[in-house]
């Protein structure tokens, strides 16, 4: 009997130190300005919303309005709500390989977030045509 009471208690140990990790970070916004405690405005200026692309893109965003230094401001790439890339600002544009996805509508959305965890998001959807302009070729078994 006293080792099932001991490994419960283990397990019950076990399980309360597992779901203290899981626990959401929570943000003390009194320890900064409040004109500071703003979700950040970001925006894709390229591509534009329904624009065709093809082949390698840049996918270029701005911080309009910033409230603090662009360095503090990360971006999270999402395509079709998958994360591709996780970058700062101030760094290079992402290159999106279009070729590695089915030609169609696809998503692209990105999230920024700024060292106090304020955030923001911006969202677009732009149709990949890798096929181009080619002309549509006839079948091989047409006569």
């Amino acid at each position: 009997m006293r080792k099932i009471k001991i490994i419960i208690l283990i397990i019950s140990l076990v399980f309360s130190l597992t779901s203290i990790s899981y626990a959401p970070l929570i943000v003390d916004h009194s320890k900064h300005k409040p004109e500071e405690c703003v979700p950040p405005k970001i925006k894709i200026v390229s591509p534009k919303n329904k624009e065709k692309v093809k082949e390698t893109i840049q996918i270029k965003v701005i911080v309009e309005e910033p409230v603090k230094p662009l360095e503090d401001y990360e971006v999270e790439y999402y395509i079709d709500y998958k994360l591709v890339c996780k970058s700062w600002v101030t760094k290079e544009p992402f290159s999106w390989d279009t070729t590695k996805y089915e030609n169609g509508l696809h998503t692209i959305v990105v999230n920024c977030c700024d060292r106090e965890d304020h955030r923001g998001a911006y969202l677009i959807r732009v149709i990949v045509d890798n096929l181009g302009d080619e002309k549509e070729k006839p079948c091989p078994n047409c006569p």
